[in-house]
């Protein structure tokens, strides 16, 4: 696989799974997870798992096969914690035009992308799994507002 390859990929990614990041986001995790040889991440937010499957796909560019993502989510209908006061009683859809964050769905677009090899997603508020997991990550990636 080449970069072009690579930058194929990443644009079906960012085609499939809804979410907010862009190339210029992958172009910044590829150069962590390349420059600093991380093998274990613990992502913080993963509504979708555009993120994930980003650096899924970056991982397995680099030749990296043994590594491991872990998502943390609510994946839950309830209102960003960082939403408007006047938002708070409004739906997904109507604050952001997308819908609710939940696990099956992220489950099923690293699969279809091929990409849930060596991610393990947790529907956990991000501190509690913080307080209580026992893994060490070499990255961290807090995209939350739980």
């Amino acid at each position: 696989m080449n970069l072009e390859d690579l930058d194929a990929q990443l644009r079906h990614i960012v085609e499939t799974c809804p979410g907010w990041s862009e190339l210029k986001h992958f172009a910044f995790f590829h150069q962590i997870i390349r420059d600093f040889r991380i093998h274990d991440v613990l992502v913080c937010g993963v509504y979708m798992g555009r993120d994930i499957a980003g650096m899924a796909a970056i991982f397995e560019f680099l030749g990296i096969e043994k590594y491991n993502i872990v998502g943390v989510d609510t994946f839950s209908e309830t209102p960003g914690a960082d939403w408007d006061v006047e938002d708070r009683n409004k739906t997904w859809e109507e604050v952001v035009g997308m819908p609710a964050p939940d696990l099956e769905s992220a489950q099923s677009n690293l699969e279809k992308l091929k990409l849930s090899s060596n991610v393990k997603l947790i529907k956990q508020e991000d501190l509690d799994f913080l307080k209580t997991t026992n893994e060490s990550f070499d990255y961290i990636y807090l995209d939350t507002s739980h």
